[in-house]
């Protein structure tokens, strides 16, 4: 597997598994791919363009593209400022081989290269059980949780918001 961070270039195979993870896991993002697919290709090509953040990929051998996580600054004074993951999603067919591992290190490794020393945060839902043991083996401690909270497509979800203090991204 080689990991990189994802550029215009890649905002068609980033669309498409973007709304395949959509798709296979509604429950574990905020997003639908109803409302997803119904962006411009203008929005697809900013998401990926790094003032909007940076999104990494996992590809394969034959360069498919089968894991993603990004992470956009939320600027301001308040006590969410700071790095927020979006989009961490692996591939049902190549789980369980610490791609999602590589991908938190690589992320948390650039932030401290940068000189990034605020807490990371993320959201994460009820339906994503595994992704939450994997933030929490990171040292990501829970700050909220949302309870009942109205999903879409009428569905109802558990949220928790997660932070990774600033002394434990060194791990």
């Amino acid at each position: 597997m080689t990991i990189r961070t994802l550029a215009e270039t890649d905002v068609e195979a980033f669309r498409g598994f973007r709304l395949a993870a959509l798709r296979e896991s509604p429950l574990s993002f905020g997003a639908s791919a109803e409302s997803e697919a119904a962006l411009s290709a203008d929005e697809w090509v900013r998401r990926l363009s790094p003032e909007r953040g940076v999104v990494y990929g996992s590809f394969d051998s034959s360069d498919a593209l089968v894991a993603t996580l990004g992470v956009y600054v939320l600027e301001g004074d308040d006590e969410r400022a700071g790095p927020w993951l979006w989009t961490m999603y692996v591939s049902p067919t190549v789980r369980r081989r610490g791609i999602a591992r590589q991908l938190m290190r690589r992320v948390i490794d650039d932030l401290l290269a940068r000189g990034e020393r605020r807490p990371l945060r993320l959201h994460v839902t009820n339906a994503s059980a595994s992704a939450r043991t994997l933030y929490e083996s990171f040292g990501f401690e829970v700050t909220r949780e949302e309870m009942d909270l109205p999903w879409h497509s009428g569905h109802v979800v558990n949220r928790a918001e997660m932070r990774l203090p600033p002394h434990r991204t060194s791990h």
